[in-house]
């Protein structure tokens, strides 16, 4: 059995300079089951520095339904306090380290806050669970988990390619799962870098990981595998093998799209091009 599937794409998918810049920023495309034998309910607001968005199916009285946004709510700003702690005092230590730095472009405070946001989806899915939900769908800031069904049906989500050629992206099934996207702008090496105020070192191969995402229990178990892939750089495409993980290699000779043997169990479709 071949543990990775792997495509090479080369010519228009390198040029322009534009296109590579988005393919590091793979948006993650959510698709939502329209049906099911519990009523919709749709929670969305700023949090972290991001966007988040809850569907869930449950019967809700008005009641209920503010207890729980409430509850949402309060879970959220609390977060944000204790991220404060650290982020605001090191931004200010950056800042002061390398003056007229754009805080926010930092790697080492962007790596924090995206910890945090991967924190802040697992402790809402355990509120969703003290509160009787059995069916939902969390995302904050790209991070992803859920629960149950939406309409008798797995959640589908869709990982975009955005420039290739072929079909669409392959449609994701997830029950009670969480999928966390990486991208190289918060690689590990990048965080060294930050801390030591050095210069990196040149990657001995001519490959660079572009994006990782990863299908795990809990988002925070995805993140941090997503973290360790991505430090690894192309050593990850091996590491990955029989993970449910799909990887973007930037190669001499084109782009490169691999997964790791279980995320077969996940994928919807086989779209010709990406995944054999």
């Amino acid at each position: 059995m071949i543990s990775v599937a792997a495509r090479r794409y080369t010519g228009p998918a390198l040029r322009p300079a534009l296109f590579l810049f988005a393919l590091v920023w793979l948006p993650v495309t959510l698709l939502v089951g329209c049906r099911s034998q519990s009523p919709l309910h749709q929670f969305e607001g700023t949090a972290l520095e991001t966007g988040y968005h809850i569907t869930l199916y449950a019967d809700l009285d008005d009641g209920a339904r503010e207890l729980l946004k409430a509850g949402i709510q309060g879970e959220l700003v609390s977060l944000e306090q204790d991220l404060a702690l650290w982020l605001v005092p090191l931004r200010q230590a950056l800042g002061a380290l390398s003056p007229g730095t754009e805080a926010a472009d930092e790697p080492l405070a962007d790596v924090l806050l995206q910890m945090t946001r991967a924190l802040a989806v697992d402790r809402l899915d355990a509120l969703l669970e003290s509160h009787g939900i059995e069916h939902a769908m969390l995302e904050l800031g790209g991070v992803v988990r859920t629960r149950g069904q939406a309409g008798g049906r797995p959640w589908r989500l869709a990982l975009d390619r955005p420039g290739l050629p072929g079909e669409g992206a392959p449609g994701l099934r997830l029950g009670d799962a969480a999928l966390v996207h990486l991208d190289a702008k918060t690689a590990v090496l990048q965080q060294e870098q930050a801390i030591v105020g050095g210069e990196p070192e040149e990657q001995p191969s001519a490959s660079r990981l572009l994006t990782v995402s990863v299908v795990a229990p809990t988002a925070v178990e995805a993140d941090h595998q997503a973290r360790e892939l991505m430090a690894a750089g192309p050593d990850a495409v091996a590491q990955a093998a029989d993970r449910p993980v799909r990887i973007v290699v930037l190669t001499s000779q084109g782009i490169e799209i691999h997964h790791g043997s279980a995320l077969e169990a996940y994928l919807e479709e086989s779209p010709k091009g990406e995944h054999t």
